[in-house]
């Protein structure tokens, strides 16, 4: 073959030779729906190159008509002609014969599907696939391509449990409730949820749980696969059969002597001067119950004066007793050297009030009766030094204050010794708890419960202000039941009571949060004597004028 016809051999093949260039036809778009909704999908043309352009293409939808219908389509390319579009919902054809026009771009949306979810699809993938694809470049050749899929989730609605169960409590599950009402005696469950969907999540109380005395609330929290959530909430009332036994069988100072009862809360004891300690032994009634921490048998320093005792009793339930000691130690008599008239005079002026006013620890006011003289008080494990001030009820007296100011974990006791200008002393003692590290201090300074014995009070912990009217009592017995264990109350103005007086029931947080309950004395301001002598003159009265009535009828039918 000579050259010539050669080189036109050539010539012929490279103007017949077809080009093969690899890409991609596959749908985009939404991956995630729900039952009733509508997606959006699109046909998009991926390619590796962009030396070549596309002027026509076409292919085969394969959806799950079950699932999912074609609702409408739009051409993305407005200067193609479209030659014949979607026939049935799945043969579509697009071609350009503009060469100006054509596809050349990497990727491509050719055309948007819009689909619409059954109300009854199953949950769970399907996909919306292109199958048989052809496509011809501007010269006319065939263009090797593959078709694509695209997985689409209908998204579970399904927020529902099949099952509870709650160890230790005989319980049905109701599919048909949202809430349920339980009673037991147990201290501890363990609650077990079964999701009917296993694409849901449950989150909330399950597993073990404490049970307070009272009624517990628990709630289980169903997410479905879509995001929608239910509430199931379960109540749980655990019966409290706890003693509620807060008093005393005995009660025994040393040296002294009281006949004590058991009902009788508030006693007066005078000692002689020399007794400058006594000790107070005091038994629990019932053995569940306990002592108040600082409130129980111990020895006693005794100020000259009034020294107030406080003997506090918890029952196992919670609720608190407070038997109180008005101890009265004599005044020193001193009969050597007696003084003039004139001195004499001059010595009784002098002050014998050594009682403090005030506490003030770490810039923060304490709150106090001042004829208690045993406080404590907690603070945080960062409190690593204490400073205390106080502030005497008379300017005339002075004090001192024993006790090292950097403070230790637990337990740390100062000594607060007032003298007065008579140079009688009171010494209090205040016990500051430093908590131990990562433990908060409680804001909680409620009452659970509130009892005054012979009366009905309607306690409600959210109430501060009761007004209550009472009979010739001067005093009353206050039992409450502190809201958290870890708190403490003072309570103020609960002697000599008349019309007008105001008791205060100061509860303490861990925190020093205070919450102040207040009750209006109300008292009858009528002699009882008066009533009773008025109640015998009336009488009297009375059966005079029935006497003459009834001569003014006799001598009636006798004049007759």
């Amino acid at each position: 073959m000579n050259r010539k016809l050669l080189f036109i051999v050539i010539i012929l093949l490279l103007f017949n030779v077809k080009s093969v260039h690899a890409m991609t036809l596959k749908p985009t778009g939404n991956n995630e729906t729900s039952r009733g909704k509508n997606l959006s999908v699109y046909l998009t043309l991926i390619r590796s190159d962009e030396e070549y352009s596309i002027s026509a293409i076409d292919g085969e939808l394969d959806y799950n008509k079950n699932a999912i219908e074609l609702i409408s389509y739009t051409n993305l390319l407005s200067n193609w002609r479209e030659l014949s579009g979607i026939k049935n919902n799945n043969r579509f054809a697009y071609a350009n014969l503009e060469f100006n026009n054509l596809i050349n771009v990497t990727n491509q949306k050719i055309i948007k599907l819009d689909f619409k979810v059954k109300q009854n699809a199953d949950y769970g993938n399907t996909s919306i696939s292109i199958s048989n694809p052809t496509a011809t470049d501007e010269l006319g050749n065939e263009v090797e391509i593959k078709g694509g899929s695209h997985i689409i989730r209908v998204l579970s609605d399904i927020n529902t449990l099949s099952n509870i169960i709650i160890d230790g409590i005989k319980f049905n599950f109701d599919e048909t409730k949202e809430e349920f009402n339980l009673t037991t005696e147990i201290d501890k469950i363990n609650i077990i949820a079964t999701k009917k969907d296993n694409n849901s999540t449950i989150s909330g109380d399950i597993g073990i749980q404490e049970l307070e005395y009272g009624i517990n609330t628990f709630k289980i929290v169903v997410t479905s696969e879509l995001g929608t959530e239910k509430i199931y909430t379960i109540n749980i009332t655990r019966k409290d059969t706890r003693s509620e036994v807060n008093t005393l069988s005995g009660l025994v100072l040393t040296p002294e002597i009281i006949k004590f009862d058991k009902d009788i809360s508030n006693y007066g004891v005078t000692v002689k001067n020399n007794i400058s300690e006594i000790k107070l032994d005091a038994t629990l009634t019932d053995s569940k119950s306990s002592f108040v921490d600082g409130y129980g048998p111990r020895k006693i320093k005794l100020n000259v004066g009034n020294n107030l005792i406080l003997i506090k009793i918890k029952s196992e339930k919670g609720q608190i007793k407070t038997y109180s000691l008005n101890i009265i130690r004599e005044k020193e008599v001193i009969k050597e050297d007696i003084p003039e008239k004139e001195e004499i005079q001059e010595i009784e002026k002098l002050s014998d009030n050594n009682y403090l006013k005030k506490i003030i620890i770490n810039d923060t006011e304490i709150v106090f009766n001042k004829e208690e003289y045993e406080r404590k008080i907690t603070v945080s494990n960062d409190t690593e030094k204490i400073n205390i001030n106080i502030i005497a009820e008379d300017e005339k007296a002075t004090y001192t204050i024993d006790g090292d100011e950097n403070l230790k974990v637990g337990n740390n006791t100062y000594s607060v010794k007032v003298k007065a200008q008579d140079e009688t002393i009171r010494e209090y003692k205040i016990i500051v708890h430093r908590k131990e590290e990562n433990i908060p201090l409680s804001n909680n300074s409620k009452l659970k419960d509130l009892y005054i014995k012979g009366y009905k009070i309607n306690f409600n912990k959210d109430t501060n202000e009761y007004t209550l009217k009472i009979n010739k009592e001067t005093q009353l017995e206050i039992i409450y039941t502190l809201d958290d264990s870890k708190s403490d109350a003072i309570i103020k103005g609960n002697n000599n009571l008349k019309n007008g007086s105001i008791i205060k029931i100061i509860v303490v947080a861990e925190d020093r949060t205070t919450t102040e309950y207040i009750i209006n004395i109300v008292k009858s301001s009528y002699n009882p004597i008066i009533i009773v002598l008025l109640s015998v003159i009336s009488g009297i009265v009375l059966a005079l004028i029935i006497y003459l009535l009834i001569i003014k009828i006799k001598l009636k039918f006798n004049t007759k």
